[in-house]
């Protein structure tokens, strides 16, 4: 009995060590994010403007097993996007989150993956510009909104490299506007992102 032990012991021991099984490093990057809006609120229409260029930056744990992984990492993003409303009048919405994605993936080619997990957006702040005024926000948004990230990624050496899409299960906001004169308006948000990890184990 004892020698069935050692041996599982042993084979346990020889798929993690080949595996890799834990790796933990820094992971920064850049996103293309949108404010998805398309409704009629007091007979004024409000729509989606130019996307906005932001970024991020934090860490990632992996749990690797020869073949399916998992991925969870903490990150401060920086994004947002543009709210068109009628004669042209452009809202420019920024804000600051703490995202936690949880990636759950499959590798092949020995270097490849692609992966699927929730993230969970933690609203740090945010902020509106109408024709130069600019306002805090924060109240027109969810303080925690859960969505979704998919994507594709490499591993070089100890170079990790991710391509995601990130979408929501639901509004991000539900308001627009001052916070003393908010209307009700549904606003998605998504973003593709791509991100450099090290491996630092």
């Amino acid at each position: 009995m004892k020698k069935n032990y050692i041996v599982i012991l042993g084979i346990l021991l020889s798929i993690g060590a080949n595996a890799k099984l834990f790796t933990i490093g820094p992971k920064l990057g850049i996103s293309s994010s949108k404010v998805t809006v398309n409704e009629t609120v007091n007979g004024i229409s409000y729509t989606s403007g130019n996307a906005k260029t932001g970024f991020h930056g934090g860490v990632f744990a992996r749990v690797s097993l020869p073949v399916f992984y998992v991925q969870p990492e903490l990150l401060f993003t920086a994004a947002g996007g543009e709210i068109k409303s009628q004669n042209d009048i452009i809202t420019k919405i920024n804000y600051n989150r703490l995202d936690v994605p949880v990636m759950l993936g499959l590798k092949f080619l020995k270097v490849a993956r692609v992966q699927f997990g929730p993230v969970a957006n933690v609203l740090l702040a945010a902020n509106s510009t109408t024709a130069g005024v600019k306002e805090a926000v924060k109240g027109n948004y969810k303080s925690i909104n859960i969505g979704y990230q998919a994507g594709i990624g490499v591993d070089i050496f100890k170079l990790v490299v991710d391509l995601k899409y990130e979408g929501g299960f639901g509004p991000f906001g539900e308001k627009f506007g001052s916070n003393n004169q908010s209307i009700n308006l549904n606003q998605s948000n998504s973003q593709f992102i791509l991100s450099l990890g090290w491996k630092l184990l």
